[in-house]
């Protein structure tokens, strides 16, 4: 298998933002023990490793086609070790992203908004809960708590959003114009 495929994202509508071009996600075992030395293996999503031994960040993007079509697409953020904070330890950072505000939001347990496109072109990051986003194609993709969706479509038919989850959606939303 090749390795992952690591550039610069060169669309308009998206620039600067370093993408990984990648297959199948790799998983790593993770071992749990209690206080009767008993071991259970479970098995967690983890970072993809890069060939520069990066982490890298999965995201869930939704932009517009030239017909006005809502789609998805996995963007992928290139984590690098550094130092942020010291005198605390380096830890995996990406590069910094401009950004004019950012908001935080609940939605209602039931809650369904109508066709729409995105106000300005934002990220959105899950706190709590789980939204239900279907593409103007009828794609569906399910952001969870700790997950994020880069939300790129400002012309076209939008999107519809569902909060399905059994508790309100909380959200941070951060305007990237």
């Amino acid at each position: 298998m090749n390795p992952p495929r690591h550039d610069t994202d060169s669309r308009d509508d998206a620039p600067g933002l370093p993408v990984l071009h990648h297959g199948k996600s790799e998983f790593t075992p993770v071992h749990l023990s209690n206080r009767t030395t008993q071991v259970e293996t479970i098995v967690r999503p983890t970072a993809v490793q890069a060939p520069n031994r990066a982490n890298i960040m999965n995201l869930i993007r939704l932009c517009s086609d030239a017909a006005g079509e809502s789609h998805f697409e996995q963007v992928d953020l290139k984590l690098t070790l550094k130092e942020f904070a010291p005198p605390a330890a380096p830890l995996h950072i990406s590069e910094p992203h401009s950004a004019k505000a950012f908001l935080l939001l609940q939605l209602p347990v039931g809650w369904i908004g109508k066709m729409h496109v995105s106000p300005k072109r934002q990220i959105m990051f899950c706190l709590s809960g789980s939204i239900k986003i279907t593409s103007s194609t009828n794609d569906e993709r399910i952001i969870d708590a700790g997950m994020g969706l880069l939300m790129e479509d400002t012309t076209g038919k939008g999107h519809i959003s569902e909060v399905i989850s059994t508790v309100p959606v909380t959200q941070v939303i951060v305007q990237r114009e």
